[in-house]
């Protein structure tokens, strides 16, 4: 039950499976790549999501306030300033936002009697940036007044663990 539960969030944490009608709407695959379990006792095992791997990871589980991407892209070394001392960043855009997997199906998992989670090879290919080289087309990200403020809206948390429970409970609680 436990491992097919963590295939279950699995699933859903690379975007091919959906909880009460919820999906994630881009995965990268950097969240399922925290994903792991452990046996922490005889009959129990933890399903953890390690936020030191894929920060993704806390703003899943437990949402995130409204912020502004601009303030903070803007505030990192790669801008550059403009004749009249604006600051500005060119955001290449991919239009092939397709997941990447070597198999076209749920990934590889190692299973220990201990614990488990991605495979080292499968957890490093979703970890890693997909490079822009090939971007379709672009935005420019300014600090000139009037330009967007580039405001990322208030996250509801997903709560996938809270759901997973509630649906074990529903199938496998008293009866």
């Amino acid at each position: 039950m436990a491992i097919e539960t963590y295939a279950k969030w699995l699933a859903w944490a690379i975007g091919k499976a959906s909880f009460l009608g919820m999906k994630l709407k881009h995965p990268s695959g950097r969240y399922a790549a925290s994903i792991s379990w452990k046996r922490t006792g005889a009959a129990t095992v933890a399903i953890i999501a390690d936020e030191s791997i894929s920060p993704e990871a806390l703003w899943i589980e437990e949402g995130a306030a409204s912020h502004s991407m601009r303030d903070a892209m803007l505030g990192q070394g790669n801008t550059k300033t403009d004749a009249e001392g604006y600051r500005y960043r060119v955001i290449p855009i991919r239009n092939d936002g397709s997941f990447p997997s070597a198999t076209g199906s749920t990934p590889a998992t190692t299973q220990s009697p201990f614990g488990g989670g991605l495979t080292s090879k499968m957890g490093n290919m979703w970890s890693r940036a997909v490079p822009h080289v090939d971007a379709s087309h672009y935005a420019v990200m300014s600090d000139r007044p009037g330009s967007s403020d580039w405001i990322v809206p208030t996250q509801a948390p997903y709560a996938p663990g809270a759901i997973l429970a509630a649906l074990l409970k529903q199938e496998y609680g008293k009866r």
